[in-house]
């Protein structure tokens, strides 16, 4: 295709998915709160008034009357027309496979006739027997196309579906529409079975980097329109349905989606991105996906608790073109599989019969020139026709980007390695698909902080409190530490503060922090207290206030969630809605605590007295400036430590421990490392650990860098 209609498709794609597709906008109308702003749906080019009635009619959502998409069974048809190849291809050498099994009566007798059928075959194909037990015959042909009989899932669960487990299925769906809108969120679902759910603050955002994208130049929008949207498959698709004019106008204000999360410059003066994979403990991007080529009711609390943690979250429902829709899901931040697997095939696209599979066979082959290792085609009992990636594919074509991979499909635990998630959750041949739903509650709802109200938000104590069924596991392939859905404080340090003295407030985060917003964009403060610096963010999840109590009473200090991110951008998830309760869904909340400033009566001195004042000793070690740059010309770095025998210890090292079995607040923490190089470990970490916090001293210094360096280089080589 020469670029001129790469370029139109894509113009033409904007407008279908403006039109021929069904958006709902946000309407902003002077402030309040997001479940009294209205909304309006355009869906098939017919514009849909709040208040929304959201029905299901059959398999079919409909808003206002107006139908949208279908969640339903695959209808597999009669073949339309012969195949257009000879039936020595791998396509006929499997229906002949299927037909031998069941002629012969299913069981190890189909077995046996359906793999003596093929091995003797004039064409000579390569016959392999797949699974243990056996439940697949597989025939490579001459022209390298794998394709086979699939007869019995190693589990033998039925795939056949009644017409009231589809219609509650289209019920949830419903639900899931009706909760979001009235929630004030934004949705646009298509007739094609693409869902897409985008959450309130990234409504207009999203609008206005549609219209940026069609403003761009020839050369940009294209690229930019598939940035945004997540493929050339979407772009494609909606191409078809360009008989519509633009219903928005271009807001020339949006910025291009082109420097959409990018800055600074990269090498050629191209943007550079801000963030960089490996780096966060949240997935590295706010995007999630359900990929669903089956009954899926099982991913609906993936996607309830991802769209309630702030998530851009698609469902695509059975995809028109498969593999093209599974590439599409790359590099996302969160990917649910609720389709056929085996230990090397992912399944992505079915059809009713054998000259629709070999018609996609010869796109995928000749037209975007797909190896043949990353194609498998293969033919079930009930006449469907599937094509499936290979892990050879996977590991081609998906990318993960901190990504979290949760497979609801049999056998999927072997393909760990092809995803190379940071998470990784999947099935082995042992279990049953059909308890993928109740697993899914557990381990989606802990993680989102709903079910434990917060204690289990890392994808290790979600899965460590167990209960799933016998064959559910994990696969841990995150290179640096737990992974949360949203960051959320876990420890504050603000103790009684006299009036009159200065001290550190202490904010710590569950996960590695977007540092290049300020601290002080993050955090207000109000009350007895005051700021005498700027707040500073200590590592890549502390902040660090300095503050003076000015009188008796109570300071608020209230953390932001609208400023206060992952580098990802997923927001703050705080404890004020629901209130008091730190980390539970829904996020995008504020964290707020309080500190007292207190009055301490002294006994008057006696004037005869000739004790001196107290002298804090000199500590041993390497000497740290206290300001500047002690005269070497090295640049320093702000650091918060507490004062332990002598030698200072960065307090980002340490956690704060409530009233427990030590009768106070006190610091807790693995290994420890000083300024000075010492090493420590917890001295007493059944009660009070390393002390009291009201105990230990602590200062805000300035240390020479090549110390700090020196410092992390010590505690990276303990850890």
């Amino acid at each position: 295709m020469s670029p001129t209609p790469r370029v139109l498709a894509a113009a033409a794609a904007l407008v279908a998915l403006l039109v021929a597709v069904m958006i709902v906008v946000l309407v902003f109308s002077g402030g309040g709160s997001p479940s009294a702003r209205e909304g309006f749906v355009i869906l098939d080019g017919e514009r849909l008034d709040a208040p929304f009635e959201v029905r299901v009619e059959g398999f079919v959502i409909t808003v206002n009357g107006v139908a949208g998409p279908r969640v339903g069974p695959i209808e597999v048809e009669a073949e339309d027309a012969p195949p257009q190849a000879p039936d020595n291809d791998g396509f006929a050498m499997a229906a002949q496979a299927r037909e031998a099994y069941l002629a012969a009566g299913g069981g190890d007798a189909g077995l046996a006739a359906a793999e003596l059928l093929l091995r003797s075959h004039p064409a000579s194909p390569t016959v392999a027997v797949v699974g243990d037990p056996a439940y697949e015959i597989a025939a490579t042909d001459a022209d390298g196309l794998t394709a086979a009989f699939r007869f019995d899932a190693p589990d033998g669960v039925a795939r056949a579906v009644d017409d009231s487990t589809w219609e509650a299925l289209a019920a949830e769906r419903a639900a899931q529409v009706r909760d979001h809108l009235e929630g004030g969120g934004g949705v646009v679902l298509s007739s094609r079975g693409v869902t897409m759910f985008v959450p309130i603050e990234a409504v207009e955002g999203f609008l206005g980097d549609l219209d940026a994208a069609l403003a761009l130049g020839e050369a940009g929008r294209e690229a930019a329109l598939v940035e945004l949207l997540g493929a050339p498959l979407l772009v494609e698709e909606a191409a078809r349905d360009s008989d519509s004019g633009r219903l928005l106008p271009i807001d020339p204000s949006i910025r291009s989606i082109a420097y959409r999360g990018r800055t600074g410059s990269g090498e050629g003066g191209a943007p550079a991105p801000a963030f960089q994979a490996g780096n966060s403990k949240t997935p590295g991007k706010k995007e999630a996906y359900t990929f669903a080529t089956l009954y899926h009711a099982d991913s609906t609390p993936f996607e309830q608790n991802l769209i309630k943690e702030g998530y851009q979250v698609w469902i695509y429902d059975k995809p028109a073109r498969g593999f093209d829709a599974f590439v599409a899901t790359s590099g996302t931040g969160a990917l649910y599989l609720a389709t056929h697997s085996s230990p090397n095939t992912v399944s992505v696209q079915s059809f009713p019969n054998r000259a629709s599979a070999a018609r996609e066979w010869r796109r995928l082959r000749n037209t975007l020139r797909i190896p043949r290792n990353e194609l498998t085609f293969w033919n079930e009992d009930n006449g469907t026709w599937w094509i499936d990636i290979t892990a050879t594919g996977i590991r081609n074509r998906w990318q993960s980007n901190d990504s979290i991979v949760h497979a609801a499909s049999c056998q999927g635990v072997a393909l760990s390695g092809a995803f190379n998630a940071r998470e990784f959750f999947a099935y082995q041949p042992t279990t049953t698909c059909a308890i993928a739903q109740p697993d899914t509650t557990k381990l989606w709802g802990r993680w989102s902080g709903e079910i434990g109200d917060g204690a289990f938000r890392s994808a290790t104590r979600a899965f460590g409190q167990g209960g799933f069924s016998g064959g559910f596991r994990y696969v841990d392939g995150s290179p640096d530490g737990d992974t949360v859905l949203s960051p959320s404080v876990v420890s504050t340090q603000a103790p009684d503060l006299p009036v009159g003295a200065e001290g550190s407030v202490l904010i710590g985060f569950d996960a590695v922090m977007d540092t290049s917003t300020p601290a002080s964009a993050s955090v207000i403060l109000s009350g007895c207290a005051r700021l005498i610096a700027e707040p500073s963010w200590q590592f890549e999840s502390l902040i660090s206030l300095p503050v003076r109590a000015e009188r008796a009473g109570e300071t608020e200090v209230r953390v932001l969630w609208v400023t206060t991110t992952s580098p990802a951008n997923i927001h703050l998830d705080g404890n004020q809605t629901p209130e008091d309760k730190n980390g539970v869904i829904e996020n995008r909340d504020d964290y707020v605590f309080t500190f007292n400033c207190i009055v301490i009566e002294t006994e008057t001195p006696d004037p005869t007295s000739t004790v001196p004042p107290p002298v804090t000793p000199e500590p041993e070690g390497t000497s740290i400036t206290t300001g500047g740059d002690g005269g070497t010309g090295e640049s320093t770095v702000e650091v918060t430590v507490l004062i332990l025998g002598g030698e200072r210890y960065p307090i980002a090292q340490f956690r704060i421990g409530g009233v427990d079995a030590c009768d106070a607040s006190h610091y807790h923490g693995g290994p420890v490392v000083s300024l000075e190089g010492s090493e420590m470990n917890d001295p007493n970490q059944p009660e009070c650990g390393y002390g009291k916090v009201s105990e230990l001293p602590q200062e805000t210094i300035q240390v020479p860098a090549s110390v700090m360096e020196a410092y992390q280089q010590q505690r990276e080589a303990l850890n």
